[in-house]
């Protein structure tokens, strides 16, 4: 059936959330790694862009474990950042790469992520038969 020209086409509309998540770090003696990101949100594209600094004061380096599409290992020597950026990420975990007693880590990271949220397939333009108000 041809489409009236009166009546527009509704389009779905793509909401695009960018959201920011920072802190600080502090790992002491044989503390075992944790979570500090974690996405559980459907959506079409995501991009997560992580920063992480070791503080110069650090006593071992940080390891990050980034989830995902792929699986990935980072660390980040004491006394400098480490940057990631990717697509697919669903967590961040971070721990001590020496872990020991005497271990001090200490930094801060910052984790920005970019989500294209999946489209709603019930926009309004269905009639009350549940059919399309095109039909």
């Amino acid at each position: 059936m041809p489409v009236d020209p009166v009546t527009p086409v509704l389009q779905p509309q793509k909401l695009v959330v960018e959201r920011e998540c920072c802190g600080n770090i502090l790992l002491e003696g044989n503390q075992p790694g944790f979570l500090i990101w974690e996405s559980d949100v459907q959506s079409n594209v995501t991009v997560t862009q992580i920063s992480v600094y070791c503080d110069s004061s650090s006593t071992d380096s940080l390891q990050l474990e980034i989830d995902g599409e792929e699986k990935r290992n980072m660390y980040v020597p004491v006394g400098n950042t480490a940057n990631f950026i990717g697509q697919g990420v669903h967590t961040i975990s971070i721990s001590s790469k020496g872990n020991t007693t005497m271990s001090l880590v200490e930094g801060k990271y910052v984790i920005t992520t970019t989500l294209q949220l999946k489209e709603n397939n019930h926009l309004g333009n269905e009639n009350k038969n549940g059919g399309s108000s095109l039909e």
